[in-house]
């Protein structure tokens, strides 16, 4: 057995002492310091990133990591309905598919080629499609901007929606989804009033407005977008990082929107559309108008505009061609007549003449005046009667049943002589509301012109003369007006000279039935006009109906009272020329207690007793409870 030497086997740890051959550590210590130093940097530069990974940083990845697993969502609620006077509903929401793409999503290679499958799959042209989408999607340089959902195709049916489904479910960035389309019952009959809903614009996403919602461009749905629309919900959609559990919160239900309820009627809309079109056919005429307002209340029964649209192009998408249609139509079915074309209104504006000769007192309801086929006027001027007449010796009742302008052309001589001259006459238009907005509830409204001297220099830089202000007591010459701002003169004269404000709502009411809002009636201002005055008109109008110009209105129930008009015009719509009168009629009648004022008028439609047919067949329709062959008469 080999046995190891215990004094061989000690170590001398003297030799490693502190006191022994420092010279020689030292050496050793100096070869290792860029090894430590290099050690120290690696952890300095691990402790580092550490830190500022979990301390500085850390918040962030939190957000990133917690916006990875929730999405956010929001639900648009269903779209108030709108109904008329009696509970008809005139727009509500239709059961529908609407294809959109996400531009952030959607591989650009293929998005092009995506929309021109979708053109075959809902019949639509491909450029359009892809022309809108890139509008919303490119700025002018072609870069892309854009990165929320763009609405491609709406309205589409089930059977559309399943061969999308079938033909391009794979697709990354479309999506497909069931969202309403907005229906409006009676379509061209009521576009002006109900109006339409659309995208929003640029200036509505910045006001807060969801860039997926439908907003209301133009009339009721417009005027009450805010009530109509309702508020939108929030869904929020998470999924467990550690369970993979999918949850869904929805923090904020959405609120439908409110009902609204309208003055209008659906069946004094309709019948009077259908008459006045009818007519406007049988004269020839260019286009025309029709409103019928309560005169003690100011609801308006009915409020017509022809030719008119189908409203539902717009809510499902109207292609680019069709849009180009109605804008390049000269009879410019965009235009909401009653309240936006403004035309000189001819002889059914002597009511105002009436009133300021009789107020002023340079007429009574005895004078006579005596019309001889012509005047002369200052200038080598003849003004004369229309069509020649002689007319002989007149008082105003009378001179209103005939229509005479050589009385009112008087009229208007002695108002220069006594008592002020045009400037009073225009201040009594003014009062009536002539040269300003009627207030109705309905966007787009023109407030018309009254003629003066300071006008016609604007204008044409022309002195005044009296034969001016014999035009314009006519209602011609620069005096422009609405449709609507006669019946609501019409309407003034009527309830004994409160200048009412017409409106279309009657109430808004919530998805319960509880009253939310209901209108009243609103008066402007009262005319500081004796009662005498407004009855020595309206026994004139009577006069109209019983052997004067309206004499078409005779045998009608209602005690119907009426003024005829005819407005020389001119004017060249695309390079057209369109010359002749316009032909107006205006007057009220009664029916169950209640007293309705109505004005009609046809652009080139002719003298106003051409115009006369449309209100004697309304009405009868009106007394016969739109029996079958009530237009008849």
């Amino acid at each position: 057995m080999y046995i190891r030497n215990s004094e061989q086997s000690k170590i001398d740890f003297s030799k490693y002492s502190g006191d022994t051959d420092r010279v020689n550590l030292a050496n050793l210590n100096w070869r290792f310091i860029p090894l430590y130093v290099m050690i120290a940097l690696v952890f300095g530069f691990l402790f580092f990133h550490l830190f500022n990974t979990q301390i500085i940083e850390g918040q962030e990845f939190l957000l990133i990591a917690s916006r990875t697993n929730q999405i956010e969502t929001r639900i648009l609620p269903p779209r108030g309905l709108i109904f008329d006077n009696n509970g008809t509903k005139l727009a509500y929401n239709s059961p529908s598919y609407t294809i959109f793409i996400s531009p952030s999503e959607i591989d650009q290679d293929i998005e092009q080629d995506v929309i021109n499958e979708i053109s075959l799959l809902v019949n639509a042209n491909s450029d359009e499609l892809w022309e809108k989408y890139s509008s919303k999607v490119f700025n002018s340089e072609g870069k892309r901007l854009y990165s929320d959902r763009v609405t491609i195709a709406a309205g589409i049916s089930f059977e559309q929606y399943i061969a999308a489904l079938t033909t391009m479910d794979n697709i990354s960035g479309l999506y497909i989804e069931a969202e309403p389309v907005r229906v409006y019952t009676y379509g061209d009959n009521f576009a002006h009033i109900l109006g339409y809903i659309g995208d929003p614009t640029e200036a509505d996403v910045e006001a807060g407005i969801y860039p997926r919602s439908q907003v209301g461009k133009i009339g009721i749905e417009s005027v009450y977008d805010e009530e109509l629309r309702g508020k939108e919900g929030l869904q929020i959609k998470e999924r467990g990082i550690v369970d993979g559990r999918e949850r869904i919160y929805v923090p904020q239900e959405e609120e439908s929107g409110n009902n609204l309820y309208l003055t209008i009627d659906l069946e004094w809309q309709n019948t009077l559309a259908e008459i006045l079109d009818q007519q406007i056919k049988d004269v020839n005429a260019f286009a025309g108008a029709g409103v019928i307002i309560n005169s003690d209340t100011g609801e308006v029964k009915a409020m017509v505009s022809l030719p008119s649209y189908d409203n539902n192009l717009f809510s499902k998408g109207i292609s680019n061609s069709e849009f180009s249609t109605l804008l390049n139509d000269p009879r410019t079915p965009l235009l909401n007549r009653p309240i936006g074309l403004q035309l000189p209104p001819g002889s059914i504006f002597k009511v105002i003449g009436a009133t300021a000769g009789l107020e002023t007192g340079v007429i009574n309801r005895n004078t006579q005046i005596k019309s001889d086929v012509c005047m002369d006027l200052p200038g080598d001027i003849k003004f004369c009667e229309a069509d020649g007449v002689y007319l002989g010796n007149l008082t105003v009742e009378r001179a209103l049943a005939k229509s005479s302008n050589i009385f009112f052309c008087t009229v208007a001589l002695n108002l220069n002589s006594y008592a002020g001259g045009i400037d009073t006459l225009a201040s009594y238009a003014n009062n009536y509301g002539i040269g300003s907005t009627t207030g109705i509830d309905i966007d787009g409204e023109q407030d018309g012109t009254m003629a003066t001297p300071e006008l016609k220099r604007n204008l044409w830089n022309e002195p005044w003369y009296i034969g001016d202000e014999c035009n314009a007591i006519i209602g011609q010459g620069l005096v422009t007006v609405t449709p609507l701002q006669m019946a609501v003169v019409m309407s003034t004269i009527n309830n004994g000279g409160k200048v009412l404000q017409p409106h279309v709502l009657d109430r808004i009411e919530d998805q319960n039935g509880n009253l939310i809002l209901e209108q009243g009636t609103e008066i402007v201002r009262e005319l500081d006009v004796s009662s005498q005055t407004f009855e020595i008109i309206k026994s004139g109008m009577r006069d109209a109906v019983k052997d004067g110009t309206a004499a078409g209105l005779s045998n009608s129930p209602g005690n119907v009272i009426a003024k005829t008009g005819s407005a020389d015009a001119a004017e060249i719509i695309q390079g057209e020329l369109h010359s002749g009168a316009h032909s107006w009629v205006m007057g009220c009648f009664d029916y169950e207690n209640e007293n309705y004022c109505f004005v009609v008028m046809q652009q080139w439609g002719g003298r106003g007793y051409q115009t006369v047919p449309v209100m004697k067949k309304f009405i009868n329709c009106v007394y016969t409870d739109f029996q079958d062959g009530c237009k008849s008469v």
